[in-house]
């Protein structure tokens, strides 16, 4: 009997003889934490506490997906079992692929599929008595302001990029600003990226709708931080294959522009359908474009920084 077999019997989740290698596939998926996804006698995601994850991150998305099995059925996996003393979540596997593999598949964003994220981001912002769970903010607002500690365990290719930053005073500017603006009024999932947007297909044929995996980070926050991110998400995927080895400065800026004007068209699907979910009256519609626009910046410098972990240059 494996170790994570044991754990599911434990939580009566299978049978003794199920908990048996046999006829029970394990995918390892882990990232920040230790993740995996089970297809046998139960089909299930199981979470275990990492090295890097944050502190309490699972019982932060134990009460997240409680609050949405209540609020929003559907946008989230379900829980299946949760034990406190081990720290150890089962939610339900969420069937069809990720909108990142759609993506390499298709080769870029559908349109509709643009809107569709797009509007399930605005149903979650639009909710109300959001759950009194602050969200992880981005460390990458204060990417050209680092401490001791956050500049000890990183690599040649992400101090660069830090300098790159502060060497940018307009940068430096917007990353403040979006500091100070951060509003705390909506419950957010915190870390929009493709591998955390499940593309499901619906039973009415052809339809399709997306669900949202990976709630560690989730809480009340800033709803421009997800939007924003799903905006640096489509502009990554077409700027990215642009960055040729010895392409010139020229080269890139042309290549770039291009990019930006491939981009538009699912940007704006997924801006208009969030925007029309969300409609809030009291806030100017150019302040929260502007605070989209500076978070999507910032989005795209914690892409840089990600990528820079494995890359000689940022």
């Amino acid at each position: 009997m494996t170790a994570l077999g044991s754990r599911l019997w434990s939580l009566g989740l299978v049978e003794p003889i199920d908990a048996l290698d046999a006829g029970c596939a394990v995918w390892d998926v882990s990232g920040r934490n230790h993740v995996y996804l089970v297809d046998g006698p139960v089909r299930a995601a199981v979470k275990m506490p990492g090295t890097l994850g944050p502190p309490g991150a699972l019982q932060r998305e134990r009460d997240m997906l409680a609050w949405l099995s209540e609020r929003h059925p559907g946008l989230g996996p379900r829980t299946l079992a949760w034990d406190p003393i081990e720290a150890t979540l089962v939610s339900e596997w969420v069937e069809g692929p990720t909108l990142a593999a759609s993506v390499r598949r298709i080769g870029d964003l559908p349109v509709t599929l643009a809107a569709c994220v797009g509007d399930t981001l605005g149903a979650l912002h639009a909710g109300v008595d959001p759950p009194q769970v602050a969200a992880q903010r981005p460390g990458v607002l204060r990417i050209h302001r680092p401490g001791p500690t956050a500049l000890s365990d990183r690599t040649p290719a992400q101090l660069d990029l830090v300098r790159m930053v502060q060497r940018t005073l307009v940068a430096c500017a917007a990353l403040d600003d979006a500091t100070v603006e951060w509003r705390d009024t909506s419950v957010i999932h915190a870390d929009i990226r493709w591998d955390n947007v499940i593309v499901a297909e619906l039973d009415n044929g052809g339809d399709v709708a997306v669900r949202l995996v990976d709630w560690e980070l989730s809480g009340c926050g800033e709803p421009c931080w997800d939007i924003a991110s799903a905006i640096a998400c489509v502009l990554r995927d077409e700027l990215a294959p642009i960055d040729r080895p010895g392409a010139s400065a020229w080269d890139l800026t042309i290549g770039a522009d291009c990019a930006l004007m491939q981009a538009r068209p699912a940007v704006f699907a997924m801006w208009t359908a969030w925007e029309t979910r969300v409609d809030d009256q009291a806030v100017p519609l150019s302040d929260v474009r502007r605070r989209a626009m500076r978070l999507t910046g910032a989005r795209l410098v914690q892409f840089a920084d990600e990528m820079a972990v494995h890359a000689a240059h940022p």
